[in-house]
């Protein structure tokens, strides 16, 4: 499922990203509003309040509260499509959460294990445990 070169990516510049790959993520650039979240079990629309607004640039994030990271690893071929990010703390972790992801015109859902091992979700459903979680997000208009 993941081949050597979607893997070389972790250590690639953006620039030498494969050309599906470097298409994908123009497609993910973008101001994107988190309006939903789901795990163990549960699904709820976030409030005005708890909305939060995400950057994507380049193939890096920056969230408000969380910080900047980068995306390692994208390979748009497989289904569900797959992305890794690393979140660009210092000090650095090096730590990988491994997700999945949809995007569907406006709307981009990503499903993330945050637990401590390597364990990518591998469906779109609401995670039942608290280590998963499934973001529902929807792109700013300018």
């Amino acid at each position: 499922m993941f081949t050597a070169t979607w893997l070389m990516l972790a250590l690639a510049a953006p620039a030498e990203w494969p050309e599906p790959v470097q298409k994908e993520l123009k497609a993910l650039e973008g101001e994107w509003v988190v309006v939903a979240i789901a795990h163990e079990g549960k699904e709820r629309e976030l409030t005005d309040d708890e909305q939060v607004v995400i950057t994507i640039t380049s193939g890096k994030f920056t969230h408000p509260t969380l910080g900047s990271g980068q995306v390692t690893a994208l390979d748009p071929t497989t289904d569900p499509k797959i992305v890794d990010f690393k979140m660009l703390r210092q000090p650095e972790s090096g730590f990988i959460n491994e997700a999945i992801y949809k995007l569907e015109q406006d709307t981009l859902t990503v499903v993330m294990y945050l637990g401590d091992d390597k364990r990518r979700p591998a469906s779109f459903a609401v995670p039942t445990d608290n280590q998963t979680l499934r973001f529902t997000l929807k792109r700013r208009k300018p």
